[in-house]
């Protein structure tokens, strides 16, 4: 009796951290989204690396004079790309303000 007892606990207690213990609400949404904006116009792309998970995976779909391009990252490769962006986007800048 006590065995099962500790076996029910255990479950319910793996259950709990495994699906319940782990929704989101609307709120933890909206901050969520609130930081990865603001990370976006301080052009902070470490800090939109950290928002990623180590298993995240990113894909991209182009779409240009008809034809579709897509490209699959995981989260070193995302992570670069946003570097070259916002270097690019801050030497662009930098020449927009000079002309």
């Amino acid at each position: 009796m006590k065995y099962l007892l500790a076996a029910i606990l255990a479950g319910a207690a793996g259950w709990f951290y495994l699906i319940d213990g782990r929704k989101l609400d609307e709120t933890m949404v909206r901050e969520f989204y609130e930081q990865q904006s603001r990370h976006t116009y301080e052009r902070d792309p470490e800090a939109l690396c950290n928002h990623l998970g180590r298993n995240a995976s990113i894909r991209i779909e182009g779409h240009f004079s008809g034809k579709v391009t897509a490209a699959s990252y995981g989260k070193a490769t995302a992570c670069s790309q946003l570097r070259s962006a916002f270097k690019f986007l801050k030497k662009w800048a930098t020449r927009l303000v000079e002309f």
